[in-house]
């Protein structure tokens, strides 16, 4: 699942993972739940991709997904801000696709 607040990239996602414009006041820990990883970016309108991050690692239903946090304003610490919130993995933009592929095949092999 792709936590993004830019619609203009989500879809570029679409052929491979489940998109949405994130508003965490109306998702349901239970839709998070089937996914196999999360995608989540830092910077979202409503909540800080830190605090999903740490609201989906505390959760017992969503706390075995691996987040690969993304962001395209890094700054030092971030990467640890993020490890420390339940982040699995950081990237910052601009990134590889292949990394973060390389990341996903990691953190959810297929069965």
């Amino acid at each position: 699942m792709l936590g993004e607040d830019d619609t203009d990239k989500g879809p570029g996602f679409c052929g491979t993972f489940v998109s949405l414009t994130v508003e965490f006041a109306t998702i349901e820990r239970a839709e998070w739940a089937r996914q196999a990883v999360v995608i989540m970016d830092i910077q979202l309108p409503k909540l800080s991709g830190l605090e999903a991050t740490r609201q989906l690692a505390a959760a017992p239903e969503t706390r075995s997904i691996p987040i690969i946090v993304i962001t395209s304003f890094a700054l030092a610490g971030d990467e640890q801000k993020a490890k420390e919130a339940g982040a699995a993995a950081y990237l910052a933009k601009p990134y590889s696709p292949r990394e973060l592929l390389g990341m996903i095949r990691e953190l959810a092999p297929e069965s």
